[in-house]
């Protein structure tokens, strides 16, 4: 089969991932209802060879196993995402629903070993989406080296439960989506988050749980108080989790970081346990 471009095909397209969804233009009618499931994707890491539909070489730049552009009613299920840049990214900016991901599901995965050594912009599964199950999945440490998270996410109205995940920087890094007035900041149970029944490792992370913002500043040590941007993260509901620190360096680790005073977080009815004498902060 020829490509054409009713498939869609484009040098800017064939480096975003092993597996991309897109529309065919940027604000157009998105991708949806489609599962994705049962593959082993592997490989799609800065610097190492692909190739086009017409059999040329290329290099993987910014790149996941998986890469969703804006779609909607997407089910990822049962995958092993290993050796990318990133295992999982979805894509959401401002602009209104056209720009952004909705109702994504995240089951049953396993994704590790991914990341860039010295880059703490690729994670092992970087979601920005609004509406988000993700249950039951397995997100191991990253490629040694990388600083990235284990968990990313900026999304909305998310639900995160019965997953395994490990990490040596942000094991869960819950922040603020990308737009300020428009897209999924204005939708309810936007600044909401659920995280219940997982496993939580931490391998000397200074932050086990950051939660709020990060790109448009936070709170200083040093106060005064200074006022909350408006899209940031303002509620973690956390409850039936266990949490493990097994720290090996000293200085300050921080269970719960949050970016502003406004935050706030309910917690209860977990297991917070981390031998050794370092100090863990609320």
């Amino acid at each position: 089969m020829t490509p054409s471009n009713d498939r869609n095909f484009s040098p800017g397209n064939e480096t975003y991932g092993i597996i991309t969804l897109k529309p065919r233009s940027w604000g157009g009618e998105r991708p949806c209802y489609f599962t994705i499931q049962n593959l082993e994707l592997r490989g799609a890491r800065p610097g190492a060879t692909c190739y086009d539909v017409n059999g040329t070489a290329r290099t993987w730049g910014f790149s996941s196993g998986i890469w969703l552009q804006p779609s909607t009613d997407i089910v990822i299920r049962n995958n092993v995402l290993d050796d990318n840049g990133m295992g999982l990214f979805t894509n959401s900016q401002e602009g209104g629903d056209l720009f952004g991901c909705e109702r994504i599901s995240v089951l049953y995965n396993r994704a590790s070993g991914n990341g860039e050594v010295g880059d703490d912009h690729q994670h092992n599964v970087y979601l920005q989406a609004y509406d988000v199950l993700v249950e039951g999945n397995y997100f191991g440490p990253l490629r040694t080296g990388s600083s990235g998270s284990a968990y990313k996410s900026r999304s909305g109205k998310e639900v995160i439960r019965g997953n395994w995940i490990e990490g040596r920087n942000n094991v869960l890094d819950i922040v603020q989506a990308d737009g300020y007035y428009d897209g999924m900041v204005i939708k309810t149970d936007y600044g909401t988050s659920w995280v219940y029944s997982n496993v939580l490792l931490s391998f000397d992370s200074y932050r086990i749980i950051h939660f709020g913002g990060d790109n448009q500043g936070e709170q200083g040590y040093d106060w005064p108080v200074q006022e909350c941007p408006a899209n940031y993260r303002m509620k973690l509901f956390f409850w039936n989790n266990t949490v493990f620190s097994k720290a090996t360096t000293g200085g300050q680790q921080y269970l719960f970081k949050l970016s502003f005073v406004e935050q706030v977080c309910e917690a209860w009815n977990n297991i917070f346990y981390q031998p050794g004498s370092r100090q863990l902060h609320w």
